[in-house]
């Protein structure tokens, strides 16, 4: 832990004990002692929920009576930081987890609150980092690594550091959008506000992105389609719809020519539209609600 700051991490998760644990055992690595680890649990089964309490006592795991997906739960796990008195709030996904030194690489950053929301990068198999730019969508831009910070639009919740203030003064990230899209539109947000982002690229981070393996099924990306529209009306910005026409029609047409279940997908991103347009938000479709 650093002298003098209150800081916590969290986890949002959904059944997967293994993942889970090597990322409570990761954060525990760095110095945050368990009491400061919070865990909200999608309603995972019982099984995991027990073997977790087992295996890391004292940890802070609340386990939910429904499904609230990704947004949910890190609106949920900001709230509670921010009443709890917490300087600095550390977010994570099931599958992500910091590598050994990350919380020391922070260390400078988070005593100035020169950047009040910060993400560690991953590498990838050249050796470059990824800093997120904004161009209506997010926009990838490759950049060697280092241990300096590097100024940026948005960043992921995967390894993201977020000075309480922030949340304090613009809410939590929206719950309403289920999943996909939320911390976009939470950085933008802070930005307008006047808060600074920025990403270190020093490879201290790892991402196995497991919800991205095999590509994303219907119902996935029904939640990416009507998010980014509902995002650029809500904005009433432009250059976001724009954006989103020329990604769609990208998709669309990838759709026809290459992918499965085809009228299926179509179908999705109709009511992912007519959803955008009409303001319907928050839990539409899940895995065993999603069929036909």
């Amino acid at each position: 832990m650093i002298a003098g700051l209150k800081l916590c991490a969290a986890i949002v998760t959904y059944n997967r004990y293994d993942e889970l644990g090597m990322t409570i055992k990761s954060i525990h690595r760095e110095g945050i002692p368990y009491e400061n680890i919070l865990v909200i649990d999608n309603n995972s089964d019982l099984k995991t929920y027990g073997r977790i309490l087992n295996d890391f006592p004292g940890i802070d795991y609340r386990r939910l009576e429904t499904n609230i997906s990704s947004a949910g739960g890190f609106a949920l796990a900001m709230q509670t930081a921010v009443d709890r008195d917490y300087d600095w709030i550390w977010l994570f996904n099931d599958d992500s987890r910091p590598r050994p030194g990350a919380l020391n690489s922070l260390h400078p950053y988070l005593v100035t609150s020169a950047y009040p929301i910060l993400q560690i990068s991953t590498l990838d198999e050249k050796g470059l980092a990824t800093i997120l730019q904004w161009k209506g969508v997010r926009k990838p831009i490759k950049v060697s690594s280092g241990s300096s910070a590097v100024p940026s639009d948005l960043v992921t919740f995967d390894g993201a550091i977020i000075r309480t203030d922030v949340i304090r003064t613009i809410g939590t990230c929206d719950p309403r959008y289920f999943m996909g899209t939320y911390e976009f539109d939470f950085c933008l947000r802070a930005r307008d506000a006047g808060f600074s982002i920025a990403t270190i690229p020093n490879g201290l981070m790892e991402d196995q992105k497991l919800g991205s393996v095999g590509g994303l099924p219907p119902w996935r990306e029904y939640y990416n389609t009507r998010n980014h529209l509902w995002l650029g009306l809500n904005r009433r910005s432009a250059q976001i719809i724009f954006a989103f026409v020329v990604r769609e029609l990208k998709f669309i047409a990838a759709i026809i020519l290459y992918r499965n279940n085809k009228l299926k997908r179509l179908l999705f991103k109709y009511r992912a539209v007519r959803d955008a347009l009409i303001g319907r938000r928050g839990k539409t479709y899940f895995p065993q609600e999603s069929k036909g």
